[in-house]
């Protein structure tokens, strides 16, 4: 098999690219307020969703294990993050006590010591796009077009630190009426998920050069059971390939030989055993075998973190891409909290 070359990076497209990423969120201060006054003018919203949605007894943090709304919407454990305050930080990498912005820019940092580029995309959550779904009264909104200014500031500190940014809240709030982006579960639809690989090849073509490929990837439409929750029956796009002389559905863990990554929560892998989702649908249209690390967490020391190991496998690729959902930071945190936060928990014992 052909080892691909060294992909090169268009420093000067990316850069055009994060400029017109500021200027959406530059729009969203506009017209919300600064990020303190935002947050304070949903401070009624917040008191309706804890209310709601989230019991807290002594020395921790409970809620109903499934939780449906009058849709048949399953509300999960990124309820929490809703209550996140703006300042929020927690221990992270080292030890250290950091914002969630920083969590991700120090990841960066180490990548780009070992000569690999981190981009992140930042999947906005299901009542992000549909708050109604969530809250009976709209009007607790205060007139703001966004109910998570906690998020939309952290990845403004992102963009502005120089971090590739793949925000897709705007993308999905533009396609929200044109079809489901999410299951009935908090995951990310087939078509959210290819929404959001066909952002993410675009932006890969314009900003990469030398993405050439020895494999031949096809797609087409089926109806099949995607959601790992409740069965749900959706549309999807799933991508094969040939192997051993027959198609078989698109697997990205075949080559060795690729230059790009992907890993992250679980929208990234929902999907890809049968050949569809995020990293599938990515390498389709690349016509590129991105190699699918697997749900691995930054924002988490329990549930399948991210360690040493994985850090030093993952700096052997020219490009690593991070896929979560903006919540992740804020839910995880709060997981095993009586009050929102528990700032003494860690995200990571792993040193930098």
């Amino acid at each position: 098999m052909t080892r691909h070359d060294t992909l090169i990076f268009c420093r000067e497209e990316a850069e055009k690219f994060s400029q017109s990423q500021l200027e959406i969120l530059n729009d969203e201060i506009n017209l919300n307020g600064n990020y303190q006054e935002w947050h304070n003018s949903l401070s009624d919203f917040r008191s309706y969703i804890q209310s709601k949605y989230i019991k807290f007894k002594i020395g921790r943090r409970s809620r109903n294990k499934n939780t449906f709304t009058n849709s048949g919407d399953i509300i999960d454990h990124h309820i929490i993050s809703y209550l996140a305050p703006l300042d929020f930080k927690r221990k992270g990498w080292g030890g250290k006590i950091l914002r969630p912005s920083e969590q991700v820019i120090m990841l960066a940092d180490y990548l780009k010591q070992k000569n690999t580029r981190l981009i992140y995309i930042a999947l906005p959550n299901k009542f992000n796009i549909y708050p109604e779904i969530i809250c009976d009264d709209l009007a607790l909104l205060n007139g703001r077009t966004i109910c998570v200014p906690q998020y939309r500031k952290y990845i403004r500190e992102l963009v502005i630190s120089g971090i590739e940014v793949i925000d897709m809240l705007p993308v999905f709030i533009r396609h929200k009426e044109d079809f489901a982006l999410f299951s009935k579960d908090h995951h990310i639809s087939a078509l959210g998920a290819k929404l959001t690989a066909d952002t993410v090849s675009e932006y890969l073509c314009s900003t990469t050069k030398n993405i050439t490929s020895d494999c031949k990837i096809e797609a087409e439409e089926q109806y099949i059971f995607l959601s790992d929750m409740n069965n749900t029956i959706e549309t999807a796009r799933v991508c094969f390939t040939l192997k051993n002389g027959k198609r078989v559905p698109f697997w990205n863990q075949h080559s060795d030989t690729s230059k790009i990554a992907i890993f992250g929560d679980c929208n990234l892998q929902s999907y890809t055993s049968i050949g569809g989702g995020i990293s599938a649908n990515l390498a389709c249209n690349l016509n590129y075998p991105v190699y699918n690390y697997g749900r691995k967490l930054i924002f988490s020391e329990y549930e399948c973190p991210v360690i040493k190991s994985d850090l030093e496998r993952l700096s052997e690729f020219d490009i690593v891409i991070y896929n979560a959902f903006a919540s992740a930071s804020f839910v995880r945190s709060s997981r095993f909290s009586y009050r929102h936060p528990l700032r003494f928990k860690n995200w990571s014992q792993v040193n930098l």
